[in-house]
């Protein structure tokens, strides 16, 4: 049951879908955190004064932002900067949606203005007037755990000003996060039910049960001789790499050291007094060599949004009640007939007018049948379509069947095929992290969901083809394939 309480407890990066009520039943709530109280134990030893300088009052506290939500109750969106240490530099956690959606990566921040554009509050946000714009003296620059620059946004130490595009979940902003440093902060409970996410995360060749897994908080889980959890620091290592010392919470487990190379894709784990044990990383290139997606065109609507992407997906979005759903798209050039595949399977057909040769479609949300808009897109715009070819995909990882194959596609979709009678069905796939429940949506919208085997934790899932029922098969995916859509 090892590798089931490390699913358990390191599966925790949650792609969120929340909703709340519309605009009009919003009441946004002052974002400026209370002044602590003192207590009459506190007038006897006066505390030291914090820092007023922006550079070290970053890491003191949290950065948050919070509107409430009749029904729903309030929302807490907030960054959390942890000081720099050797090696690694410094850490950021950003927790959106009461952590329902999460990042976390490193940061730097520096003596340098930059212009910023963030409204003061929700209210603000979602009325559709432009963010008021400023300078703010300092910048904070985002990075991915690879050293890539993410984004970056504004700070005067009080205020972050977060108008960030590449960090960013529905609500999130632009809107400015207040200082909170209050230890009795009303958003405490949000701050410590913090998500780890994950830092490193390796398994053994031999043993897709023996992992280990680093977490952006410093903290690991070792489940490659037996469950140990505990705390890692970091330090360099030989040729280039990486040197991590792994202390456990309890002193009667076993400590050790995890050598990484260079390019943080292999990894040799010395236990205290044992044999060194070799490690390879989990993640995968899943770029396929293609370009990233982009947004092809846009539908006009009444007041919900829709982009369609070159990835051959869409995303339907209604900001002021913080929703969002994405689904696959289809283009007929023969017919140019142009249609929507949502996340249940529902297909939506677009019409184009004999006159106009407009292009319009009626949507009908996922989540809440009473939101609904008609869309627009002219000509002009959605004659891309006629020549566009879709961003190739690449194989994200695959199944193993009896005699059929399931390949699993970094756009979102599947591919089932029986090459010997030229069988050739396409889906789309979703996985939920936090329930670890991956689930393929069919051309039919029938949907299969897979089940984890509870000893060797393999994925397994029966197909049964839509052109044909009596064509069926078994599908199986080791823990050391599939674990890829943890990342």
């Amino acid at each position: 049951m090892k590798r089931l309480i490390s699913i358990i407890l390191a599966g925790v990066i949650a792609v969120a879908a929340f909703t709340a009520c519309n605009s009009k039943s919003e009441e946004p709530i002052n974002n400026t955190t209370p002044a602590p109280t003192a207590s009459a134990t506190e007038s006897a030893v006066e505390a030291p004064p914090k820092s007023t300088d922006p550079l070290e009052m970053i890491t003191d506290g949290r950065y948050v932002f919070s509107f409430f939500a009749e029904g729903y109750g309030d929302y807490v969106f907030y960054f959390h900067f942890y000081p720099e240490m050797p090696v690694l530099g410094s850490v950021f956690y950003a927790g959106f949606a009461n952590n329902g959606m999460n990042f976390a990566g490193t940061y730097k921040v520096e003596k340098k203005e930059i212009t910023y554009a963030a409204h003061t509050d929700r209210e603000g946000m979602i009325s559709g007037a432009e963010p008021p714009m400023g300078t703010a003296p300092y910048t904070i620059t985002f990075y991915d755990f690879s050293g890539n620059e993410l984004d970056a946004c504004g700070y005067d130490g009080e205020i972050l000003y977060n108008d960030l595009t590449a960090i960013a979940g529905s609500g999130s902003g632009p809107v400015v996060y207040q200082h909170d440093t209050d230890s009795a902060s009303k958003y405490a409970a949000s701050y410590e039910a913090e998500a780890a996410v994950t830092y490193l995360d390796f398994v053994s060749p031999d043993d897709s049960t023996s992992t280990l897994s680093l977490f952006h908080n410093m903290t690991y889980i070792d489940l490659v001789n037996t469950m140990i959890e505990g705390t890692w620091s970091m330090g360099a290592g030989g040729g280039g790499g990486y040197d991590y010392t792994l202390t456990p919470h309890y002193a009667a487990d076993i400590g050790a050291v995890l050598r990484v190379s260079p390019d943080k894709k292999e990894a040799f784990y010395a236990p205290d007094g044992g044999e060194d044990i070799a490690l390879v990383t989990t993640a995968k290139d899943v770029s396929g060599g293609g370009e990233a997606a982009v947004e092809l065109f846009s539908f006009t609507g009444a007041y919900t949004t829709l982009a369609i992407y070159t990835d051959s997906t869409y995303k339907f979005a209604f900001e002021a009640s913080s929703v969002e759903e994405k689904g696959t798209w289809a283009f007929d050039k023969a017919a140019y007939q142009f249609s929507l595949t949502q996340e249940n399977g529902n297909v939506i057909t677009a019409a184009i007018d004999g006159d106009t040769h407009d292009m319009n479609l009626h949507y009908i949300s996922v989540i809440n049948e009473q939101l609904q808009d008609d869309f627009t897109a002219p000509a002009s715009v959605w004659s891309v379509l006629t020549t566009f070819e879709p961003t190739t995909s690449a194989v994200l990882f695959s199944f193993t069947g009896g005699y059929t194959t399931l390949d699993i596609l970094t756009d979102g979709t599947y591919k089932f095929a029986f090459e010997a009678s030229s069988v050739d069905e396409r889906g789309t796939w979703a996985f939920d992290k936090a329930a670890y429940q991956f689930s393929l949506t069919q051309e039919n919208g029938n949907v299969i969901t897979s089940t984890i085997e509870s000893d060797t934790h393999d994925m397994s899932l029966h197909y049964v083809a839509v052109i044909n029922e009596q064509l069926q098969d078994d599908f199986t995916a080791p823990t050391s394939t599939w674990s890829v859509l943890t990342q």
